[in-house]
């Protein structure tokens, strides 16, 4: 298993792992001591809830987890490439779990699941926050179909390009993009193209849930980002049951005293992601040995 992009996913494997999130949602922890299981993590650029998370997963699961957060390289020696340091982890890993800093690629002659915790590049994905997006989706009492969303920031995001590959896969029923001509962006697909327009922030009207992206600093002016900030005039045009997520960090996308209201609920978006990490480390597992 290779899970760079949430293309290698077919609908019945999102659905398992978003399932199996919510059996361990609502259950108690409990160890799993039947699989002596080791999990690696090779992450060689900066990461919490993606590095944490899936860290916590293992452990919640009864696995252990081996972390290496550098290439190996001294005074005397050349750094090790990306493709060995991934190749060497995943001999010693039933499952390997890596952010390199570069597009992802399975490592030559290893054929364990390989889970990508973030790239880079042209075509970067994020696929396991997708995921945890998703699920924050269907925790909502709407059904994904019936739901009218709205985007706002940076559509050219790995974790937005994700997000929009599964919800092209079941389209919501109104898709409202708030974005500003100076970020990048991808062609929506037609699915979701055919159902989205585009407005400003203050002009939403009714909608279920608000996800907010990251803006990187440095693409866009002050102004930009004022504009595209969530503040606590924004939240007064939302309806009272609204959810605002975010895959995190918050820099200054949600303003600090929109992060107290009661409809940002990206903090239990994170929370849950637990959950959602669990089932993945289990789906790959599962992949495996089939």
């Amino acid at each position: 298993m290779f899970l760079r992009t949430v293309d290698a996913l077919t609908d019945t494997d999102v659905d398992w792992i978003l399932s199996r999130a919510e059996f361990h949602r609502v259950r108690p922890f409990g160890l799993n001591e039947s699989r002596r299981v080791v999990i690696g993590l090779v992450f060689l650029e900066t990461s919490l809830r993606t590095r944490i998370g899936f860290a916590s997963a293992a452990a919640r699961l009864g696995f252990s987890a081996v972390e290496v957060t550098e290439a190996r390289h001294s005074a005397v020696s050349m750094p090790e490439s990306v493709e060995d340091t991934v190749r060497t982890v995943s001999g010693y890993s039933d499952v390997t779990v890596a952010r390199v800093g570069i597009e992802l690629a399975p490592p030559y002659g290893s054929t364990r699941p390989l889970i990508s915790g973030g790239d880079r590049g042209p075509s970067a994905e994020h696929p396991t926050q997708a995921l945890i997006d998703v699920f924050a989706l269907r925790r909502l009492a709407i059904p994904l179909d019936q739901l009218t969303l709205a985007i706002c920031g940076d559509l050219g995001m790995r974790s937005v390009r994700s997000l929009f590959k599964l919800l092209e896969r079941t389209p919501p029923r109104r898709l409202i993009l708030v974005t500003d001509p100076a970020l990048p962006r991808d062609d929506l697909p037609a699915t979701l193209a055919s159902v989205s327009d585009y407005r400003e922030l203050t002009d939403l009207g009714a909608v279920d849930s608000l996800y907010v992206t990251g803006i990187p600093h440095g693409v866009v002016d002050e102004t930009v980002r004022t504009r595209l900030r969530v503040t606590l005039e924004v939240l007064d045009h939302l309806s009272a049951d609204c959810a605002v997520l975010c895959p995190l960090p918050v820099i200054d996308e949600i303003d600090a005293l929109a992060m107290t209201d009661p409809r940002v609920r990206v903090f239990d978006q994170s929370d849950d992601g637990l959950f959602v990490r669990m089932a993945i480390l289990e789906f790959a597992l599962g992949q495996s040995t089939s």
